[in-house]
């Protein structure tokens, strides 16, 4: 809440051994221009695409984003999370999280051999460390 202070802590937490970490705050995260589509150039490959938009004020940690392939009946056939190091472009500094109103583009190349998806559903959320 006061971004002045944060050197302070960080300071702090070297001398007692304790982690700042940004904030996590999964509803102030939103998904825009999602797609799945069939990759082209590559047999059994799809890409997905996506924005990862920070609604918030501040800067949050980068979620995990977790992507569920499902039948012509909406049931999951597959569910996979991506972790930030997964998904963000390489040499994205992943402490440094998304800005405060910052996006982030999202392109993901997955192999579906042996997989029939008819659609998806793609959320972002924090993993649980305990």
């Amino acid at each position: 809440r006061y971004p002045p202070s944060k050197p302070y802590l960080l300071k702090f937490c070297e001398l007692v051994g304790c982690i700042v970490e940004l904030p996590q705050h999964a509803n102030l995260l939103a998904i825009d221009d999602s797609d799945l589509q069939q990759d082209t150039e590559h047999e059994n490959v799809i890409v997905l695409s996506s924005t990862l938009i920070n609604r918030a004020r501040f800067t949050q940690s980068y979620p995990a984003l977790e992507l569920t392939l499902t039948d012509v009946y909406d049931k999951p056939v597959l569910r996979r999370l991506f972790t930030p190091g997964e998904y963000l472009p390489k040499g994205t500094d992943v402490a440094a999280g998304i800005v405060a109103d910052g996006e982030t583009h999202v392109k993901l190349h997955l192999d579906t051999s042996g997989i029939t998806a008819a659609g998806y559903r793609l959320y972002v959320m924090y993993p649980s460390t305990s």
